[in-house]
């Protein structure tokens, strides 16, 4: 499968997961893409994928789940911002991955 066509399957997951976690399980919304998670995924599909998990987490009443979620997914975006310059790290503080995940850590 070419890089393409993994991006937009990627892309239609995480719609997918965002739409729908709250009545599928993390594993069921990122199964096509399981193989590519499994290689070391790109930043924003492990963001995304993180975040998914958190989210449903704290709906099933798992609150420590939740915040391990959360947590990692923090640990994500600083390895992600490490590489980045002050103008795209400034942005990324206001991205809503960083919302989501200060949100889910309250």
């Amino acid at each position: 499968m070419g890089l393409g066509v993994q991006t937009a399957l990627a892309d239609a997951c995480i719609s997918r997961a965002r739409a729908l976690s709250r009545d599928y399980g993390v594993d069921l919304l990122f199964r096509p893409v399981r193989r590519w998670l499994d290689d070391g995924p790109p930043p924003a599909l492990a963001l995304e994928r993180l975040l998914t998990i958190g989210v449903r987490a704290r709906r099933r009443g798992d609150r420590q789940g939740s915040k391990q979620a959360y947590r990692e997914a923090a640990m994500v975006m600083n390895r992600l911002a490490t590489g980045l310059n002050d103008t795209d790290r400034a942005a990324l503080r206001v991205h809503s991955w960083s919302r989501r995940i200060r949100r889910g850590l309250r």
